[in-house]
């Protein structure tokens, strides 16, 4: 095999764009908010320009006028001045613009420059990576992937963000929902839970666990459907269902219950009808065996530099690996989802993942130390959500009552909703009684009886 060399260059940067943007900004402060779409303080190279950039932002976003005198004022304020190189610097760097109507195309070369460094630094973890050969090659392979998109996607790693930066983040998130422009939170399909929940929040992860054959796919399953149906980009991995086999689970939920092999002849115009209402959904499957975290990761990044995601689903912790080589299986089911976690939070998007019961809560109500290596899921979850009732003896013509059960919850109350496990469907069907309709009447919440 030849040696692989590496060219001896030096680091990628551009002083000259880097003083010619600060310079524009203090003469024809307008294109200020077209640089900050172009750059940040963290694209510069020299740290005198990121402070620099840091204060004209600063007096800007306070409503200040943005000049020499009042950067030179900002920068002694915040005890900044002599690292940014004194007045004498900044009164100097204004004379160095050939124009400021070219703010925006200097703001793009610092831009792209910075990015090129980040590629170097993200090929050099790669490097790293791939001479690690204890580590497994796919998951090399999925974090070398995580490390190009960052880049591509101009993540940085800078997160000291100012509370008035962050304000105005959020100001903006409740205008858009006060405007309508975006939901305050997704539906999760079922009005019940969405009272307690609001729906699925971004960058939350929420798991749903059971015992075997309580119904955690069929939930899940559902709870996808249900997204895709209303337009939301929809991502779901089965590590223990074929794509095929949760096709035909999605045409059964939905009514179809005569299938080729059953006794009855096949409902051949519902079948094709209901393929035909699914096949041009938002909806993306992937049902890879024992899938890794890193690769489950790697993989909604690809999809997201093209397609936005709204929701992933991932069926279920226990059947994953971490990509990691992790001796212990509590430490490693802590690791998966810490790293689910981290999939909402990078693509703010919300993560829901089926997780397994222990045995000893076979017959009980379930709690939350009866989750499966329970203190790693319920440290990394924004929620978890149990699914208890009997086991169903008559499977036919029947509906039987599910408790919903919401254990943990960041961001609102705990209780349980009633849900009806139709096994012909294989689906789960809300529940609405004649006493509660009083109750909706007066205040929207679900029948006081299911808060016991």
């Amino acid at each position: 095999m030849p040696n692989i060399t590496v060219p001896d260059r030096t680091i990628p940067y551009n002083l000259e764009a880097e003083g010619s943007v600060l310079g524009a900004m203090q003469i024809d402060p307008s294109c200020i908010p077209d640089v900050a779409l172009e750059m940040n303080a963290a694209d510069c190279y020299l740290e005198k320009s990121r402070l620099i950039y840091n204060a004209i932002m600063a007096l800007y976003d306070q409503g200040q006028p943005v000049d020499t005198v009042t950067i030179v004022n900002e920068l002694d304020a915040t005890g900044n001045l002599e690292r940014a190189g004194g007045a004498l610097t900044l009164a100097n760097s204004i004379g160095i613009v050939p124009s400021a109507l070219n703010a925006v195309q200097y703001a793009r070369i610092v831009r792209e420059t910075a990015m090129r460094r980040r590629l170097i630094e993200s090929a050099s973890q790669i490097a790293r990576l791939a001479f690690d050969e204890a580590q497994d090659i796919g998951d090399v392979l999925s974090q070398a992937e995580g490390a190009v998109f960052k880049v591509r996607q101009g993540q940085r790693n800078d997160r000291l963000l100012s509370i008035h930066q962050v304000s105005r983040d959020v100001t903006k998130h409740y205008e858009d929902i006060e405007a309508g422009r975006i939901p305050a939170a997704v539906s999760t399909g079922y009005t019940d839970i969405d009272w307690y929940m609001t729906g699925w929040r971004r960058g939350e992860l929420t798991l749903v666990a059971a015992r075997p054959g309580i119904g955690k796919t069929s939930l899940l399953t559902a709870f996808a459907l249900k997204s895709a149906k209303a337009n939301y980009g929809t991502v779901f991995f089965s590590g223990e269902m074929s794509t095929e086999q949760l096709i035909k689970r999605m045409i059964q939920s939905a009514g179809i219950q005569n299938f080729p092999g059953s006794h009855s002849t096949p409902d051949w115009v519902g079948i094709y009808g209901e393929i035909a209402a699914i096949e041009g959904l938002p909806f993306w499957i992937d049902d890879t065996p024992n899938p890794s975290a890193m690769d489950i990761r790697a993989k909604c990044l690809r999809l997201a530099s093209r397609q936005r995601i709204d929701h992933i689903f991932v069926d279920y912790v226990q059947l994953m690996r971490s990509g990691m080589n992790i001796r212990e299986r509590y430490l490693e089911i802590g690791q998966i989802c810490l790293t689910l976690k981290q999939v909402a939070r990078e693509l703010d998007c919300a993560v829901i993942a089926a997780s397994q019961l222990n045995r000893a809560a076979e017959g009980n109500v379930p709690t939350l130390s009866d989750l499966k290596e329970s203190g790693s899921q319920e440290e990394h979850a924004d929620n978890v959500l149990f699914i208890h009732r009997d086991r169903e003896t008559d499977k036919q013509h029947a509906t039987f009552e599910s408790d919903i059960i919401i254990a943990k919850q960041r961001n609102g109350p705990t209780g349980i909703v009633k849900l009806g496990w139709y096994p012909t469907k294989v689906t789960f069907v809300p529940i609405i009684k004649k006493e509660q309709l009083n109750v909706y009447a007066t205040d929207g919440r679900p029948g006081r009886d299911w808060n016991a």
